[in-house]
Order: C-alpha cells, then structure tokens, then sequence
C-alpha cells in the first residue's frame, strides 16, 4: 500500500517536472539540449527518499536539469582548450 502512495507521489512530482520544463521552452530554443526530464529527476528521487520531501525533490531537479543545459552547451560549443 505504501509503496503506490509513493509511486504516486513520484509520478506526479514527475509529471510537475515535465510540465516546468515544457513551460519553459529552453529545448525549443536551442535544439542542442536534451529533453530528458526522467534522467534529471531520478537524482532528486534517489537522494530525497522521504515522501514529505516532495517540494524539494522537484526543486533539485529543476537545478540538475540546469547543469545538464550548461554540460550540452559545453559539449558542443567548447573547445579543448576550455
């Protein structure tokens, strides 16, 4: 029983994510990034196991998608000198 209560709570924190991100609109902008909202959230959902620590997980996401954005922006435009 538990279990489905948290597999919900993390299917919506998900769904919350996506939506941000969708909402956002950076992956339309610049073609170059990834659109990977599943990836980014399983850090924040490995990390923060507590299900009252629902807020938080979505906003650690949110920052990890971020460093991906700066990791694809420096893979493609970054020299080895960098």
């Amino acid at each position: 029983m538990e279990y489905s209560i948290t597999e919900e709570i993390h299917q919506h924190e998900l769904t919350q994510v996506s939506r941000w991100w969708r909402r956002l609109g950076l992956a339309e902008e610049l073609k170059l990034l990834r659109d990977q909202p599943l990836k980014w959230y399983t850090w924040p959902m490995a990390v923060l196991e507590d299900p009252k620590k629902s807020q938080e997980r979505i906003e650690l996401a949110k920052c990890i998608s971020f460093v991906y954005v700066i990791d694809d922006i420096f893979y493609v435009y970054g020299s080895v000198e960098e």
